[in-house]
């Protein structure tokens, strides 16, 4: 971090931003950084022999009320729940060494400690071909099955977010993810320029969040079973589907599962979701997860509801 200060100076003027997110900072207790007008949450890295390990920071600025949230992990994350636009809000920062697995048991256990409505964020040296990383790895598959399994939303990336430059080749490993109610509020980005790093700058911008009610769907209990056989009928005057289709498939396997996945109703109230939209999103956040821009073949289809049980 140190090396890159005056880059991340030149950025904060640019970007004039409330919230900064960094991983693998590299930096110890005894050598944090601070930043003018921001507040500073660390974890810090490991000391070693030659140069620190890891290491996360997140700074906010003055003006949002904020705190600390205390999570249980031996893991680089940290996380602190922010006021904005009148509502709570938690942002996670995280950092997954390359040579580490974090599997999907503790990622889980992790998430179970986050307030929600919440943004997850880092960088998890997770490759995975539903983020349009060429190939998946372990990590990138513990992700994936996490994500799914703990009805999150993850907000795909529209580029590369690391550059190797000794392979002259990019990858996609910085990720976010949310919560249902708030996944439409995010709005994700990134430079063009590493700035001196080998990691793009990502900006998440968060637009204004609305008030409503929440309700999770329990897909333990999906009947797939039914699936197979509502989608297969639909398919039937299907040979392909074109981009203009797509959104159309969408509403339909959003239907059926709504229709043959039982619903639990929260005993506390949150101001962040409605129960359609949160269906709608949560649901749509799946199937495109899972299907990726294949959806457009009804094939796919047929063979996710001989397999769904190896993804759900």
């Amino acid at each position: 971090m140190k090396n890159n200060f005056p880059e991340l100076q030149i950025l904060i003027s640019k970007y004039n931003p409330q919230i900064i997110c960094l991983q693998e900072t590299k930096v110890t207790d005894d050598k944090q950084i601070n930043l003018k007008n921001f507040k500073a949450y660390h974890k810090s890295a490991i000391p070693t022999k030659t140069n620190p390990s890891a290491g996360t920071s997140i700074y906010i600025h003055h003006d949002i009320t904020q705190s600390p949230v205390k999570i249980k992990t031996n893991n680089h994350f940290i996380a602190t729940r922010i006021t904005i636009h009148n509502k709570f809000i938690t942002k996670c920062n995280g950092y997954i060494k390359p040579n580490s697995l974090i599997k999907s048991q503790e990622l889980k256990h992790l998430i179970k400690q986050i307030p929600k409505p919440f943004i997850l964020l880092g960088d998890f040296n997770a490759h995975n071909k539903i983020w349009e990383c060429s190939t998946s790895n372990a990590q990138g598959i513990h992700l994936e099955k996490t994500i799914i399994e703990s009805d999150l939303c993850l907000i795909k990336p529209t580029k590369a977010t690391m550059y190797h430059d000794h392979t002259n080749t990019s990858s996609t490993i910085d990720l976010a993810m949310t919560t249902p109610a708030i996944f439409q509020d995010i709005e994700w980005d990134a430079e063009d320029d590493l700035h001196g790093s080998d990691h793009y700058l990502i900006i998440l911008s968060i637009k204004n969040i609305r008030n409503y009610d929440l309700k999770r769907i329990n897909y333990n209990k999906t009947d797939w079973a039914a699936f197979k056989n509502m989608t297969e009928e639909r398919m039937k005057n299907f040979n392909t589907i074109d981009d203009e289709s797509m959104n159309k498939w969408i509403k339909i396997i959003t239907t059926i599962i709504n229709q043959i996945t039982p619903v639990i109703k929260n005993k506390s109230a949150c101001n962040f979701c409605d129960e359609k939209l949160h269906e709608q999103h949560l649901v749509e956040c799946k199937t495109m997860m899972i299907f990726g821009n294949d959806i457009r073949s009804p094939q796919i289809l047929k063979k996710f509801s001989r397999e769904k049980t190896s993804i759900i």
